[in-house]
């Protein structure tokens, strides 16, 4: 799709996001009221959740005496014949499923908070 759409030439990495702000309705700046990185007609946030790793904190688990990983880690560890529980619901929760099954655990399981 990136390539389809000619994405390349309008894509710009390793760059911070200062600010964001709607400077009339339905037309944003990026980094500045002077136009910034310019103008645009609409925004899509998708800076993921693994950029910066996040480990909540949980009752007990200092006491846990297997290993533990960020889903940002995953490639560093094995799985093999091993139970795994996942904690979390969101798209990562879904990538550490996968690795576990693909990769041969023994069994997986999720456990999710439920928001009201």
């Amino acid at each position: 799709m990136w390539e389809r759409y000619g994405l390349r030439e309008r894509t710009v990495f390793g760059c911070a996001v200062g600010g964001l702000r709607e400077v009339e309705e339905g037309r944003w700046v990026v980094n500045g009221d002077e136009g910034g990185w310019g103008f645009f007609d609409g925004v899509v946030v998708a800076v993921g959740t693994c950029a910066r790793m996040s480990v909540p904190y949980i009752p007990g688990l200092e006491e846990f005496g297997g290993q533990t990983c960020h889903s940002s880690e995953l490639g560093s560890v094995d799985v093999r014949e091993k139970k795994v529980v996942i904690v979390g619901g969101g798209a990562s929760a879904v990538e550490a499923m996968e690795f576990a099954v693909d990769n041969g655990a023994e069994s997986v399981a999720v456990v999710a908070r439920v928001s009201d």
